[in-house]
This record gives structure tokens, C-alpha cells and sequence, in this order.
């Protein structure tokens, strides 16, 4: 019985030693826990859809002036010019072409502004044909009264939108001494004819015509001088409109590129 007392005090101090170890790591365990919860975070914001806070707005006065920067720019084209010039304008997203010059301050004309472009003619007659070129002054002569002392030729032929450019240019011609024709019948018109003679736009220009000098200029010439030839259209823009004023001038619109042009000689 005695034996056994010393036992019993033994295993009692060793539960209260482990009682006393237990209790610590119980607190530590708990705290654990609480800290690996996770708090509650406000969600973020769709990036695509960003929330923007207008701290001052500002409402647009009712007799706002409207902007004349915006596109489409609208437009009035002379009716003289070329189909192809007006397509130009009507095909371009940039502007919104106008039929009545009153409606609009922005307007394409062969009189003034800033240059556009040009749109460069031909002085043609068939390729036997012993003509080589004119005198600009005789030209204008015939084309206005139908008689010139120092011209051999017998009609001028071309089409009627190249009438109407060409008025442009010298003002009204004198009818009787003009053949309307279209396009693809001038040519076989004129072949048997060795004195008449032809204008036609550049890009109508075929191996079977022959390109005759006016006053010296030719533009399938190197030595070319395009401010001294007057077959040239010009192409202005007029307009009151600040885009415009500040275009730089240059042929923005041609048929007719120097640059592009080869020469080839044959032996």
C-alpha cells in the first residue's frame, strides 16, 4: 500500500505538467485560425467600364456654333468640270457634294483659291497627220470665232464634257467650228482627215494620235514646262472653313503625273 502512494503522486504531476502544455498550445491553435480567415474585399471594377465622376459639367450654350472642322466637309462643284473630278468628291467619305452653291461656303472652281489640282488636256490629230503644233493665240482665235489666218485646219473635234472644261479655260466657243463627238468615235472620225485636230484629256491618250505642241510645250516632252502650257485645268478649292485654309496647295487631284511618265526611243 505504501509502494504505490509514491506511483499515484507520479502520474498526477505528470497530467498536470501536460495540462499546463496543453493549455498554451490550445490559444495558439485558435488564434491560427482566426487569422486565416479571409475579410471581405469590395469586388474591382470591370476595367472595360470605367466609373469617371464629372466634378464640373459643363452644359453646351443653345446658339452653339457648329464645327466646321467635321466630316463630312460639304461641297459645290463647278458642273463644268469633268465627270471624273466630280466622282472624285462624291466618292470620298470626306465630303458631301452640294447641288446648289448657295447651301454651302465650300465650293471647286477653275477661278481662285487654294490649287487642288489640275486636270491636263491634249492638243491630238491623227498619226499621219503632217501637223506638229500651234500657236496658242491661233487656237483661242479659232476656238472663239472660227477663223484663223495662220491655221490649216479644218474642225477641232472633241467630246462635250471637254467643251464645257475648255470653257472654262477660254469662254464660250464659236459653235460652228466644233465637232461633238463621243469619246470612242473621234478618232475614226479625224483618221482621213489629215488638217483636223482633236482635244482630248490625258488619260484618252492612245498610240494611234499624235500629241501636237502648243506654243512649244508638249507634255510628253522631257524639258515640259506645266505652268507654261495652256491646256491645264486648273482645280481650285475656295471656302471660309479653317480645314481649308490651312491645306497645303498641290495637285491633290490630277490625271496627269510627270513623275510617272517613260520615255522610250526606238531605232
Amino acid at each position: 500500500m505504501l509502494s504505490s502512494q509514491p506511483q499515484l503522486r507520479k502520474i498526477t504531476t505528470m497530467r498536470r505538467k501536460a495540462l499546463f502544455l496543453f493549455i498554451p498550445l490550445l490559444f495558439l491553435l485558435y488564434g491560427c485560425a482566426s487569422s486565416a480567415e479571409s475579410p471581405t474585399l469590395p469586388h474591382p471594377q470591370d476595367p472595360a467600364t470605367p466609373t469617371v465622376k464629372i466634378e464640373h459639367p459643363i452644359d453646351p450654350p443653345s446658339t452653339a456654333t457648329p464645327d466646321l472642322s467635321s466630316i463630312p466637309y460639304s461641297i459645290w462643284i463647278d458642273p463644268h468640270f469633268p465627270a471624273a473630278v466630280h466622282d472624285f468628291f462624291t466618292n470620298s467619305s470626306d465630303f458631301s457634294v452640294l447641288h446648289d452653291q448657295q447651301d454651302t461656303t465650300n465650293s471647286i472652281s477653275a477661278k481662285s483659291g487654294i490649287p487642288f489640282g489640275t486636270w491636263t488636256y491634249l492638243l491630238v490629230s491623227p498619226f499621219p497627220s503632217l501637223i506638229e503644233g500651234l500657236d496658242y493665240s491661233d487656237l483661242l482665235t479659232f476656238w472663239q470665232t472660227g477663223i484663223s489666218s495662220s491655221i490649216s485646219v479644218l474642225e477641232l473635234a472633241l467630246t462635250e464634257e471637254t467643251k464645257d472644261a475648255l470653257t472654262l479655260l477660254w469662254g464660250e466657243p464659236d459653235p460652228g467650228v466644233l465637232k461633238v463627238l463621243e469619246a470612242n468615235l473621234i478618232l475614226s472620225t479625224l483618221w482621213p482627215k489629215s488638217y483636223s485636230i482633236a482635244i482630248i484629256p490625258f488619260e484618252q491618250l492612245n498610240p494611234y494620235w499624235k500629241v501636237l505642241s502648243l506654243d512649244g510645250q508638249n507634255p510628253l516632252r522631257h524639258d515640259f514646262i506645266p505652268d507654261q502650257y495652256n491646256l491645264t485645268l486648273p482645280i481650285y478649292i475656295s471656302s471660309s472653313s479653317s480645314p481649308f485654309k490651312t491645306l497645303p496647295p498641290g495637285d491633290l487631284i490630277t490625271n496627269f503625273d510627270p513623275a510617272k511618265l517613260t520615255t522610250i526611243a526606238l531605232t
